[in-house]
């Protein structure tokens, strides 16, 4: 291994000692003085090289779907000067702009006019170049899509921190997206679903985009949502309902024992002061008094409210007395 290391750093000498030499420094001279001959040479020519150049499609509908696919760069045949050759070939050209509205369409393929597409090309090179080959037509099969507009649907699961509820239902924005694909599958379609979404103890309000579920041959108008969850704190509230008694017929007297109940229910911060005893209904259904000999029966709440939780009344059962006129 020794004498292995002994070599290399005696060949490492030997180089360092002819770079540094008077000759090689004449021979650097000569060839730099030979390059730039060279280069004045090719300069001063003609010559003809293949380029690539960058495409981009604008003004696409929606509802237009690619069988085959437009080409993403173009290779053309130029001929210029050596001096812009070299620039052309180290120097990123600008992308070619085609707009979809200048395409030749037919039921099934479309067609881009190759004398458009020279005068495109032709602006994104400079005066002196000449475009000798390469260019061929833009052309692509194709067919339009049906449209449908469909509610947007979270999927997922989201749980929240204890003591914490929804303010109010998940908010998805757009609520409606247009969705585009073949008349046999849009047909099919329900909702626009979103990507699932797993959220585990929640304790404050979140905001996300969130992509549209991918689905073979469909596209949307837009690609992703913004999903809004709002969450708050929950407190109790206590509130005296009275009983009514429903489905009475005239001349029949319902005496109730107690005549009031006592309402508990948990909700959210937002929503305390807005809920009162108008949100509730606590009711006896006589055709079941009326066949009740024991003289207690259970009554029911009824609230049309989403957001109250933890639904309790006290006492659950109360006892009753009928009499007629």
């Amino acid at each position: 291994m020794t004498s292995l290391k002994v070599i290399f750093i005696e060949i490492f000498r030997k180089i360092r000692k002819f770079v540094f030499t008077k000759d090689f420094l004449i021979f650097l001279v000569f060839v730099l003085i030979s390059t730039c001959f060279w280069f004045i040479n090719i300069s001063g020519k003609k010559r003809s090289v293949d380029i690539k150049m960058d495409v981009e499609y604008i003004n696409v509908p929606d509802n237009i779907q690619f069988l085959t696919p437009l080409p993403n760069e173009l290779k053309v045949e130029i001929k210029d000067f050596g001096f812009n050759i070299l620039r052309y070939t180290f120097h990123k050209k600008s992308p070619i702009i085609v707009n979809y509205n200048d395409f030749l369409e037919n039921d099934t393929l479309l067609q881009y006019p190759l004398y458009k597409l020279e005068t495109l090309v032709k602006s994104n090179l400079d005066n002196s170049t000449e475009i000798v080959g390469g260019l061929k037509k833009l052309n692509a099969k194709y067919q339009r899509l049906e449209k449908k507009i469909l509610p947007t649907k979270l999927m997922g699961d989201i749980s929240l921190q204890s003591q914490y509820v929804l303010s109010d239902s998940v908010c998805i924005t757009p609520e409606n997206i247009e969705v585009f694909g073949p008349k046999e599958i849009i047909d099919t379609l329900r909702y626009a679903y979103v990507m699932p979404i797993t959220l585990s103890k929640i304790d404050k309000s979140i905001s996300l985009k969130q992509p549209l579920w991918e689905q073979k041959g469909i596209s949307y108008a837009q690609n992703e949502v913004l999903v809004h969850i709002e969450v708050e704190m929950i407190t109790e509230k206590h509130l005296q309902i009275p009983i009514q008694c429903i489905n009475k017929p005239s001349g029949v007297y319902v005496h109730l024992f107690p005549s009031v109940v006592d309402v508990s229910f948990s909700v959210g911060l937002s929503h305390f002061n807005s809920i009162t005893e108008n949100d509730f209904q606590v009711i006896l259904d006589y055709q079941l008094l009326k066949n009740n000999m024991t003289g207690r029966e259970h009554v029911q709440v009824l609230s049309a409210k989403d957001f109250i939780y933890y639904l309790k009344v006290q006492p659950q059962e109360i006892e009753f007395l009928l009499e007629e006129n």
